[in-house]
């Protein structure tokens, strides 16, 4: 089984409470976390996001619900 190696992006606004925001690119498609306070934690939420959006198009297409 092949699979798709996840890429992340992370970026560092200047001031805020949660300064870092991550983008995990995974078999092309980009997925955008939530903000965090650390950078560990933003790569954390970009995954869920990820991970969610994923089971969410299997689930989809697991119950005959495509068009």
């Amino acid at each position: 089984m092949n699979y798709a190696i996840p890429s992340y992006i992370c970026t560092k606004s200047a001031s805020g409470l949660a300064p870092f925001i991550c983008t995990v690119e995974i078999g092309g498609i980009q997925y955008i976390g939530a903000a965090a306070r650390t950078k560990k934690d933003a790569e954390i939420k970009a995954a869920r996001t990820a991970l969610l959006a994923i089971q969410g198009i299997v689930l989809f297409f697991s119950k005959g619900l495509f068009f």
